[in-house]
């Protein structure tokens, strides 16, 4: 978080922070500056002093989430990649945060490729070494890189677990 000299957040990233919740949940289209105002308590022309309009909002939104999960991957705390993959990757947010980049990512053609450059490649680079050995469990025979890039995450997700129920019985 960002915060003043007086240790108060800062407005932008009070803004955010509060925002993102209504953009995680309903969408870009669902949601409205006065959602965001009524949310923050902050007044419009506040908000429009920051953000000139609802995509530059959003913009600052998608960047702030990506940049929370990649500080949630490299959390000080050292973790076993299984760990970081179920508490940070397939958690609900992260899911919900997939599902709002595929469906109105493209309207910020920039957040997306911050994303994709920054924790997208990040976890998938960290998760080859554990596919490598979780493949010969999904009984296909899939590729590391086509399951990284092709299969949707809830599937990976489903799958994944079976996986960690599976390696846990042993």
């Amino acid at each position: 978080m960002t915060l003043m000299s007086r240790g108060r957040p800062n407005k932008k990233q009070k803004i955010v922070e509060l925002a993102s919740p209504l953009f995680l949940d309903n969408g870009f289209r669902a949601t409205s500056i006065d959602q965001v105002v009524k949310r923050s308590s902050i007044s419009k022309p506040t908000i429009y002093n920051h953000f000139p309009d609802k995509s530059q909002l959003f913009q600052y939104v998608l960047n702030n989430q990506t940049d929370t999960l990649i500080a949630q991957w490299n959390r000080p705390e050292p973790a076993k990649i299984e760990t970081k993959l179920t508490e940070v990757l397939l958690n609900s947010e992260c899911l919900n945060f997939y599902r709002l980049l595929i469906s109105e990512g493209h309207l910020v053609d920039s957040s997306i490729d911050y994303f994709n450059e920054g924790f997208d490649l990040l976890w998938k680079r960290e998760a080859t070494t554990i596919f490598a050995d979780f493949l010969p469990f999904w009984s296909g025979e899939l590729l590391v890189p086509y399951l990284l890039y092709q299969i949707d995450i809830q599937t990976v997700h489903k799958t994944f677990q079976r996986y960690l129920t599976n390696i846990q019985s042993n």
